[in-house]
């Protein structure tokens, strides 16, 4: 291209860009990330693999110039510096697998982690850079190489690098480093995305692999991918769905509570006798034998009154109208009588008591309450076959 072309270039297409820009409101500068997207990161730091002070001194130099870097970075929310993870400092340092990190990132609170290590390479050092996102298969890697080995070849081989200071080979160092980083951060930034949980009952609690993500609606930064949850609560039954988060976008859930079925404990069941018919209970024949002996008792009792009614001098001609033998009989009878008719009034009532209540009970059955008061059956006052003992007597 001469200069004139690139002149041309200059005055016409540079003021038509601008003008498209101003006017049409068109931006072609990298679009930032909002903060609510912006996934959290932590820098474990640089590492030295051997105890060399020159080394140790250069790892620093290139970690406080790396976080500079995050930090002025607005593609991440929160930056976790290699000193807020002291505590974990040792462990950090020796995971590099992916399952490894994916741990460290859960117990740090991050959504990205990135380390890197400094190695000696010969006259020169060797940076590694590794990056950490969740949402890609595996860990990233990038090296960077100073440049004392290809001074060093420049130089034809010489073991001594001379023109230059530590200090200046330190600084073109760093000036090397920051490209790659940034790419790095780049390639790790992929934008979080969101859940939205919508739910009923505030005590519900949302949970993603046994880890809890929330109580009652809320809402929730994620790395995209897919999220089988579940949603608990006491008295309704579980709910489990599966969500796919994508970046920069909502996915909202709505949580559908099915209360549980109320599980009554079953009745006992009572297994109950058959009823036995009444020719075939005993306490029948019983009460019968009752009746007779007071039907028996009754009749003597009546005889001994009709000889009691005769034996009176109705005539008045001074002179009983029956012997002897006849007042002794009556009173025979009348003792009779007065033994027959409670007995036989007891032996029915037992009776009635074994072949009626008896087999109630033992069915468990709840029988009709008998009528008590004046005049019902079983009431004293009505002597229930008692009193005809005091009916027979009279003077023989």
């Amino acid at each position: 291209m001469t200069l004139k072309t690139l002149a041309v270039f200059t005055l016409v297409f540079m003021p038509l860009g601008a003008l498209a820009q101003d006017e049409l409101g068109l931006d072609f500068s990298e679009a930032k990330t909002p903060a609510e997207f912006r996934p959290a990161i932590a820098f474990v730091g640089v590492t030295p693999e051997q105890a060399e002070e020159p080394l140790a001194v250069r790892a620093k130099l290139i970690e406080a110039e790396l976080l500079k870097s995050l930090n002025e970075s607005e593609r991440f929310g929160t930056v976790k510096a290699p000193v807020d993870v002291a505590g974990v400092s040792t462990t950090a340092r020796k995971c590099h697998d992916f399952a490894c990190l994916e741990a460290l990132a859960e117990k740090l609170g991050v959504h990205r982690i990135v380390y890197c290590t400094l190695a000696k390479a010969g006259p020169g050092t060797v940076l590694s850079i590794n990056g950490f996102d969740p949402t890609l298969p595996a860990v990233l890697p990038a090296t960077v190489e100073s440049g004392e080995k290809a001074e060093k070849a420049a130089m034809g081989g010489f073991a001594g690098i001379a023109g230059k200071s530590q200090a200046q080979r330190d600084k073109e160092f760093l000036a090397k480093v920051r490209g790659p980083f940034a790419e790095m951060l780049k390639h790790i930034a992929t934008p979080l995305g969101k859940m939205a949980v919508d739910v009923i009952e505030q005590n519900a609690v949302t949970t993603w692999k046994n880890r809890e993500l929330g109580t009652g609606s809320f809402e929730k930064a994620l790395p995209v991918g897919s999220y089988e949850i579940t949603v608990r609560t006491d008295g309704y039954e579980e709910f489990a769905t599966t969500v796919t988060i994508e970046p920069l976008k909502k996915a909202e859930v709505k949580v559908t509570l099915v209360a549980k079925s109320i599980e009554r404990p079953p009745e006992p069941v009572v297994a109950t006798e058959p009823e036995t018919p009444l020719y075939q209970r005993p306490g029948v024949y019983v009460a019968l034998a009752g009746a007779v002996l007071v039907g028996v008792g009754l009749a003597m009792g009546a005889m001994a009154k009709s000889t009691e009614n005769r034996a009176v001098d109705g005539d008045l001609d001074g002179r009983i109208d029956i012997t002897r033998a006849q007042a002794n009989g009556a009173r025979t009878q009348a003792l009779l009588a007065n033994v027959l008719v409670p007995l036989g009034a007891c032996v029915f009532a037992a009776g009635a008591l074994w072949a009626f209540v008896v087999p109630l009970v033992f069915n468990k059955s709840v029988a009709p309450k008998a009528p008590t008061g004046p005049g019902s059956p079983g009431d004293p006052a009505e002597g229930s076959g008692f009193g005809a003992a005091a009916m027979f007597g009279g003077s023989f």
